[in-house]
């Protein structure tokens, strides 16, 4: 098929965004990344990511996939990337998008779904990204050459990468065929994109207004029972239960000195590392279509650079002044230990050939010119204990802490054999017994029941006792009392809630009294300005559904007075909203406009259909994973997250 392929491809030239999107994807900014190691660094004893159905996903694969996708992050975050990188989770990321991917295709050989030669030639020789500035095919030769220099894998693993793309989206074709989307959809969003309304506006806040606060029970019982549909709630389950808490102090767990050399010996391939350097280098980035004359000149000014190194200057200081390369630049040019097959290559082949503690000759690489300085090595072998030592202890420590918590949450647990043996069992074990309710959205957050915890209650009959299950700080062990009914929900239970509720609702009447007061005293904003001694705000232009600064949020009402088909500009007034009230002007208005809708809806709905799409994919995506067994390298995934 390789053949049939090179066969149709013809010779023409490679546009230079290509060159930079496909260097971009081989970052040589990676050896400092994921908590100090590259994502090459082999973090875990397993040769594999995942396993689908026993079958792996290997750890280069996953590696090469986090590399792509941590440079994408880190120029869409720029300076900011190292402080977002923890909660962008890449690792977790990465083996998601890999995990989708497998299953889709599995899916696909399952529907039959196959790619012929045909299919794949057409694919490559329209490839956006393989045209040449006229939009012409590169051609045979360039593809082959550029294709097996910036590819891993070579030609032979593009056009199978390529064959993958194919199948996918034959898979998203077919689960997808039958979408459509209604006017009614179509208008609304193509309202909310061109409808316009900007007011000035007051907010008068319920929560500056003087109120009694005092609630007493009469007050509660009669608001309480004049609102009960606030206080409506879902069927759920009665429960009580114990929490056993994972212990605090873990610090204070004793570890064994033969249990850190059992750990080491046990996670050596964690601890093991290839032949290292470690450098620091300033950059000066080259643009793609930079002339002849200008890269010259970035040439001269990284060579005196270079030679202020040379006389004695401090290396660090002047990364961080001079270096274009943000992130290592704010570490003084740092990039952390770094191994073969990390950096692009002739910045690989100048920093191996140079000794630690020397300067490398200048060197040119796709991204621009590199002061180098080679500040550390260290040959093949392993870490020393004594350096990975505290690591260790702190593992030991934590796998201890819940190892004890675990096992007196399983004896308590055999101890309570029935439900009524919860209080004499906790009496007897120090724990404390307490009583909640538990529902679909509700239930238990203050001692960090998670979803998984309210599913596990939701599955239970009346009289069963569950597992220990997990909350954020340890476990608990529950017993179903009673499957309660939707209802409303005592007042007794919501006691709290309801007098807050009566606090709000004066605060919000006395909001509402005071605007209709002003607008009933003056004739413009200006004068109720000056009355309250405020400033009037302007809302700029608002889409159907934004919410107004200052407000709380939007409502159905105001949404209606904002938007309506007879708003027109100074249009004043009042309206609740729940930061308390709004006193408004209109002062523009660019209502919806049929003809032009009429205009724009092919390509609105294409757009649409493919949100919708994707949409699609995601949920059918979601009910095949059940359909297989899945095992996660954790330790290797969690490493690339930034740490667990």
């Amino acid at each position: 098929m390789l053949n049939t392929l090179r066969d149709n491809l013809k010779q023409r030239s490679w546009p230079k965004w290509l060159l930079l999107v496909v260097a971009a994807s081989m970052t040589l900014y990676l050896a400092a990344s994921f908590s100090g190691r590259g994502p090459s660094e082999d973090t875990s004893s397993a040769d594999w990511a995942a396993k689908v159905d026993g079958e792996a996903i290997p750890t280069g694969e996953f590696l090469a996939r986090a590399r792509r996708m941590d440079q994408i992050y880190r120029q869409l975050y720029g300076t900011n990337y190292d402080e977002a990188r923890r909660q962008l989770r890449i690792g977790s990321r990465t083996l998601a998008e890999l995990l989708d991917e497998e299953i889709m295709l599995r899916d696909a050989r399952r529907l039959g779904l196959t790619v012929s030669d045909e299919e794949l030639v057409e694919r490559i020789r329209t490839a956006p990204e393989l045209a040449d500035p006229d939009g012409n095919f590169i051609g045979k030769p360039e593809y082959e050459r550029r294709v097996g220099r910036f590819y891993a894998g070579g030609v032979a693993a593009y056009e199978s990468y390529m064959a993958r793309l194919i199948l996918m989206d034959k898979w998203t074709n077919l689960i997808s065929q039958t979408l459509s989307v209604d006017d009614a959809d179509l208008e609304s969003v193509y309202r909310q994109r061109t409808e316009k309304t900007a007011i000035d506006y007051i907010v008068i806040r319920s929560s500056d207004q003087e109120i009694d606060t005092t609630v007493t029970d009469e007050q509660a019982e009669a608001w309480y029972a004049g609102h009960q549909d606030l206080y409506e709630r879902d069927a759920g389950r009665r429960i009580r239960y114990v929490t056993i808490q994972r212990e605090a102090a873990s610090d204070t767990i004793e570890v064994a000195e033969d249990e850190i050399a059992a750990a080491y010996e046990a996670n050596q391939a964690r601890y093991t590392h290839p032949e290292q350097r470690r450098a620091s280098h300033i950059l000066l980035r080259v643009d793609p279509g930079a002339t002849e004359e200008e890269k010259e000149g970035l040439r001269q000014q990284a060579e005196d650079i270079l030679a202020r190194v040379q006389a004695g200057e401090d290396f660090a200081a002047l990364a961080r002044a001079l270096s274009q390369d943000p992130t290592s630049g704010q570490r003084g040019g740092d990039l952390d230990w770094f191994g073969r097959g990390q950096m692009v290559g002739p910045f690989e082949e100048a920093a191996f050939k140079t000794p630690a503690g020397e300067l490398a000759p200048l060197t040119e690489t796709d991204f621009g010119f590199h002061v180098i300085q080679v500040t550390d090595s260290r040959a093949a072998g392993t870490l020393p204990i004594a350096d990975v030592r505290d690591d260790l202890i702190r593992e030991l420590r934590q796998g201890k802490a819940e190892e004890v918590m675990l096992g007196k949450a399983a004896r308590v647990r055999e101890l309570i054999g029935s439900v009524e043996a919860l209080e004499s069992v906790a009496l007897a074990e120090g724990l404390e017994v307490q009583s909640g309710f538990v529902n679909e959205t509700e239930g238990l957050r203050e001692i960090g029941a998670s979803t998984e915890f309210r599913t596990a209650i939701l599955e239970m009959e009346a009289g069963t006792i569950s597992s220990p299950l997990h909350l954020a700080g340890g476990v608990a062990i529950a017993v179903v009392d009673e499957l309660a009914p939707a209802s409303v929900a005592p007042l007794v239970e919501v006691d709290q809630k309801l007098r807050t509720d009566v606090l709000n609702d004066r605060a919000r009447r006395m909001a509402t009294d005071a605007a209709q007061q002003e607008l009933e005293r003056h004739d413009s904003l200006a004068g109720i300005e000056t009355a309250l001694d405020v400033e009037t705000q302007d809302s700029n232009d608002l889409a159907p559904g934004q919410a107004i600064p200052g407000t709380g949020g939007s409502t159905a009402e105001l949404q209606a007075v904002l938007f309506g088909d007879a708003t027109e500009i100074g249009d004043r007034g009042s309206i609740e909203v729940p930061a308390g009230t709004l006193i408004y002007e209109v002062t523009r208005r660019e209502p919806f406009d049929p003809i032009a809708f009429e205009g724009a809806r092919t390509d609105l709905e294409t757009e649409m259909i493919q949100q919708l799409r994707q949409q699609m994919q995601s949920s059918m995506l979601e009910h095949l994973r059940g359909q297989h067994s899945i095992e996660i390298n954790t330790p290797l995934v969690e490493r690339l997250d930034g740490g667990a």
